[in-house]
């Protein structure tokens, strides 16, 4: 068991485009995930963005390509395959946004991921890795977008 799937599906209190804002603001990670200590923006072009995150307190560095699509509801990820190392061989996955039907304020996430850990990690290890990163890495967006939305609100009235 070095590679599999995870799959997480949220409802979450706040507009499909509140929460998708969430997800693209690629810079302001850090003060949304508390498993990202720094945000690098490189360049965009286009729909795709490269980002460099520094993770947990080893502060590991992590290259990634996202891909924002609107129109779909949609961000990916992708470690940058030229960058993978010791840990990670392969990592890719994507957000979905949609509206939920019976309630325009409230919307539904999912959250796909693969993953294919390096042969040097001990099954163990990527076993563990693999629950805490799925938890970690969904865990965030509910109450932040959340909260956003209520101060969204708040400021209209």
């Amino acid at each position: 068991f070095s590679s599999g799937w995870g799959l997480v599906r949220i409802n979450v209190r706040a507009p499909e485009q509140v929460v998708f804002a969430c997800l693209q603001d690629f810079q302001r990670y850090p003060s949304m995930i508390s498993a990202i200590r720094a945000a690098e923006v490189h360049r965009a072009a286009g729909s795709a963005v490269r980002c460099s995150y520094r993770i947990t307190k080893l502060w590991l560095e992590v290259p990634t390509v996202h891909q924002v699509e609107p129109t779909q509801g949609r961000v990916t990820f992708d470690i940058d395959p030229a960058a993978t190392g010791l840990v990670l061989r392969e990592a890719s996955g994507f957000w979905q946004v949609r509206s939920n039907r019976g309630n325009p304020v409230e919307s539904r996430v999912v959250f796909r991921v693969f993953a294919h850990a390096s042969d040097l990690m001990p099954n163990w290890l990527v076993e563990y890795g693999a629950r805490k990163c799925l938890k970690r890495a969904t865990a965030w967006l509910k109450p932040y977008a959340e909260q956003l939305w209520t101060m969204q609100r708040r400021t209209e009235r």
